[in-house]
């Protein structure tokens, strides 16, 4: 087979092994049909090939065939509350949200894939959160979700620096504080430190930490203070800057913004995660094809205060009630982007599990492990 000829030839008797293999399938190729044709007879084959399907927080389907899902679907379920409420005893309400992990297993779970889907950050941090400055020649001030600005404002002290008080910490796992800064002195390092917040004993410190590095610190207590310094051993004016500030159980997760999503359904209103793509029933022209979405039909209010509401809703205290938290139906619904930019995390979860999700022969079961309300699933599998 060293000359062309051969490898011609060779190509053919290929070419017409596949044709006649599709032809037993069903396609009807002829011996004209180009051989780019024969993706276009596989795909009708394909989409043509028997199916299982099943729905619901777990699903377990017998003669599937090992393959890729043809279908899979997060869907949003009921939004419920575990009692009654009432103004004097109000009831939280149960929504799909926090990490959710959806594991496809095979009959006796000795395969299993596992999926997670992130609906609120990794990132532990947040400027929503509790802080404290050291007193003397010291400001600070919040400049974004992750970011705040640190200024020491004269040379009478040195360690000038404001506390940040990180909670719900598990104690025994190991964290990661992760930063970008700029000096207004132009200075390239400037302290970070870790500490107990019951007996201020330190965690983990570096007096000259590097922009874009972490610094690592085991929990002891259920919490901790970090330290944003503006100045360190050398008194000094000086305004630090500090962004992309993240804490995190992992030194390769990268920087994102906070965020916490939530997923619900009232009654005919329900949230609806989606690719824009042509073929999606959930198709908007209006949206960037190919990218992913969180359609909202359901509007979360914290704090009740006469808001007007006339579609169905849920509530904490069962009502319309001054201070109640309220969940209502949207008629008109908002879209969310789940960018690159602002949600890595979720879009790299989504394109996963809707890309590499496989199911195995025989039979595959589908299970959910989550922190509120699971998804209601829905899958379409190859019948073997």
């Amino acid at each position: 087979m060293g000359t062309t000829a051969e490898k011609l030839t060779y190509l053919n008797n290929t070419k017409l092994a596949i044709k006649n293999e599709l032809n037993k399938l069903g396609a009807e190729i002829e011996d004209s049909d180009t051989f780019r044709s024969y993706a276009t007879a596989l795909e009708t084959i394909y989409n043509d090939y028997p199916t299982v399907s099943g729905s619901g927080s777990s699903i377990s389907l017998n003669n599937t065939k090992k393959a890729p899902f043809k279908e899979i679907s997060l869907n949003s379920t009921e939004l419920t509350q575990d009692g009654t409420p009432s103004p004097s005893s109000p009831v939280d309400v149960n929504v799909i949200k926090g990490d959710n992990t959806i594991t496809i297993s095979n009959s006796d779970s000795s395969e299993e894939q596992n999926y997670k889907i992130s609906l609120a950050s990794k990132n532990l941090f947040t400027t929503t959160g509790n802080f404290s400055l050291v007193t003397g020649y010291s400001t600070y001030e919040i400049i974004g979700t992750n970011s705040l600005s640190v200024t020491s404002t004269g040379t009478t002290y040195s360690y000038r620096y404001v506390r940040f008080k990180l909670s719900n910490l598990v104690i025994g796992q190991k964290y990661y504080v992760s930063a970008d800064f700029v000096n207004s002195d132009d200075t390239t390092t400037i302290p970070l430190y870790i500490r107990n917040t019951a007996d201020n004993t330190t965690l983990n410190s570096d007096d000259s930490f590097v922009s874009g590095s972490y610094l690592s610190f085991t929990a002891t207590e259920t919490s901790a203070m970090i330290r944003f310094y503006a100045s360190g051993a050398t008194a000094k004016i000086n305004t630090c800057t500090w962004t992309n500030i993240m804490v995190s159980t992992s030194n390769e997760d990268t920087f994102e913004p906070y965020y916490n999503l939530e997923y619900c359904k009232i009654g005919d209103y329900a949230d609806q995660i989606f690719k824009n793509t042509t073929d999606s029933p959930f198709y908007d022209n209006t949206l960037v094809e190919n990218e992913w979405y969180l359609k909202k039909k359901v509007l979360k209010i914290d704090s009740y205060n006469g808001e007007t509401i006339t579609t169905p809703y849920i509530s904490t205290t069962g009502g319309l009630d001054t201070g109640a938290t309220i969940y209502y139906g949207l008629s008109t619904p908002t879209y969310t982007q789940i960018s690159q930019e602002n949600y890595p995390t979720l879009r790299g979860q989504l394109e996963d599990i809707y890309n590499n999700s496989k199911s195995y022969n025989g039979q595959t079961n589908i299970t959910q492990t989550n922190d509120d309300l699971p998804f209601n699933l829905s899958v379409s599998i190859l019948e073997k």
